[in-house]
């Protein structure tokens, strides 16, 4: 057993030096890309760029909260049912908010129907984020809406009991 285990690795050093190098180091880069993709899913703080937002002047500020609150009235609607209402808002999660949103919206949230929407409210440290109060049968919640990257669309990001 001994010899094949030599064999097997005089085989391997057998190689030309520069295929050798090229296969591994076509690894590594690989490797390197894998740990590090899933560092933008730490919420506002462990965005790649938090400080490099646009400026936001009064009339984009005015615009920013009219979207938000456009867009929490799209999924947020009072003549639906909760269940109804909590399956339209389960589609507008982020991919960091779902599977919060599915432990919430189950047995541990029994909120029902949406009686109002309250006016948005801008995070001034990042202005990308809107916060959106809810009045809801059974209590309330702050909904957090996020842009994404090229500020066109709105995504609920977290939900909060208020």
């Amino acid at each position: 057993m001994l010899p094949l285990l030599l064999g097997a690795c005089s085989a391997s050093t057998s190689q030309p030096a520069s295929s050798a190098a090229s296969t591994s180091g076509a690894a590594v880069p690989s490797l390197h890309h894998d740990e590090g993709s899933d560092l933008g899913l730490e919420g506002p703080t462990g965005s790649p760029t938090p400080v490099s937002t646009p400026a936001w002047n009064k009339a984009e500020q005015e615009r920013a909260a009219d979207i938000a609150h456009r867009a929490a009235a799209a999924f947020v609607d009072t003549k639906v049912s909760a269940q109804i209402w909590r399956q339209n808002l389960a589609g507008f999660l982020t991919q960091d908010a779902q599977a919060l949103y599915s432990t919430a919206s189950n047995e541990s949230m029994p909120y029902g129907a949406v009686t109002k929407v309250g006016a948005p409210v801008q995070d001034k440290a990042h202005p990308m984020f809107i916060d959106v109060p809810v009045q809801v049968e059974g209590g309330a919640l702050t909904i957090k809406l996020q842009y994404n990257d090229d500020y066109t669309k709105l995504l609920v990001y977290k939900i909060d009991p208020a």
